[in-house]
């Protein structure tokens, strides 16, 4: 019982949850204070919006969907691994202030770990897809992915760094595809990210094979993941991302 109440207490007093006590407690004031309909409206919208992005209601109705939709495309068998070139999308990087200091994400470490699980079987080239993040112009991140393929063996790592979106990506690909005469790859990227990674894929006619590299957030929930945390507020976030990335690519006919 002891525990129970100090995990409580401990998501009310840490972010994100105080947010959301500050919220409640506002609203509150202003249901008995103000007569304005608008502003209590915004008010419990603003609790509501924090309620789902900072617990496990988020999880379910922003998470689960997309990576739901990455488990029932992925067909992956690592009992018959093709013949085929592994494309692994870049997640990010951490940048320094100098070259020593900078270092994959943790997304892009787990989608390259699992690139690089195949391409030790198959023996095939290994191509990471993916540039330094805009602002950071000139920065080189070759030889953090670089270090990370030469600690797991010899493996034929080729670095697309042009691109620095997931449509870019995939123009970027095809280009590799059709200058090497290859028709299929295996496609690995974090489950959260399929369905987009997916979209942009099928719609420049690329053959692949989906692969998961990383899952965001647990989908066996406990109740803990019903109080306010900072891992279901990054996966969620992480989520909301992906949602409005899927509608601007619509939009851009990129998808």
């Amino acid at each position: 019982m002891l525990l129970l109440i100090e995990k409580i207490i401990s998501s009310l007093i840490t972010l994100p949850g105080l947010f959301l006590l500050f919220n409640i407690i506002i609203l509150l004031y202003l249901i008995n204070k103000t007569k304005s309909y608008i502003i209590k409206l915004i008010s419990l919208f603003i609790v509501l919006l924090m309620v789902i992005t900072f617990t496990a209601l988020g999880i379910h109705l922003l998470v689960m969907p997309l990576e739901n939709f990455a488990a029932e495309i992925d067909n992956f068998n690592e009992a018959e691994i093709k013949k085929i070139p592994i494309v692994v999308l870049g997640g990010g990087s951490h940048y320094g202030e100098n070259e020593s200091q900078n270092e994959l994400s943790s997304i892009s470490l787990a989608r390259i770990i699992k690139g690089i699980m195949i391409a030790q079987k198959s023996e095939m080239p290994l191509i990471y897809s993916g540039g330094v993040g805009i602002g950071y112009e000139g920065v080189d991140i070759d030889n953090n992915v670089s270090l990370v393929a030469k600690n797991f063996g010899n493996i034929n790592l080729i670095l697309e760094n042009e691109a620095r979106t997931t449509y870019e990506n995939g123009v970027e690909i095809r280009k590799w595809l059709k200058e090497n005469q290859y028709q299929q790859i295996y496609l690995v990227t974090s489950a959260n990210h399929m369905r987009r990674s997916a979209a942009v894929f099928d719609n420049l006619n690329i053959e692949y094979f989906p692969v998961i590299s990383n899952y965001s957030y647990s989908h066996k929930l406990a109740w803990l993941d019903y109080l306010p945390n900072r891992g279901v507020l990054n996966a969620n976030l992480q989520a909301v991302h992906e949602w409005i990335g899927l509608l601007w690519y619509k939009v851009n006919d990129r998808i």
